[in-house]
């Protein structure tokens, strides 16, 4: 039986600064603050920290999009 992906400290203690440039990757082992699975692989930007998660920013289309995501699902673009 094949072992489960286990989640890194590098992904549980990631800090991200504002105006950082980050992908949405939804990741599957926890749902708390996870973005809707439509945003996962986009490219966004950090608008600013709120309690454990951050505000990042998106363009969908012709709309700038805020979503509230927590930095498990944030990596390093």
């Amino acid at each position: 039986m094949a072992a489960r992906p286990r989640e890194t400290v590098r992904q549980r203690l990631a800090d991200y600064k504002a105006g950082e440039r980050v992908r949405i990757r939804a990741n599957p082992m926890t749902k708390n603050a996870r973005p809707f699975l439509r945003f996962s692989g986009r490219t966004c930007t950090v608008v600013e920290r709120r309690g454990a998660s951050y505000v990042v920013m998106l363009k969908d289309g012709d709309k700038a999009k805020q979503l509230v995501v927590s930095n498990r699902h944030l990596e390093r673009y």
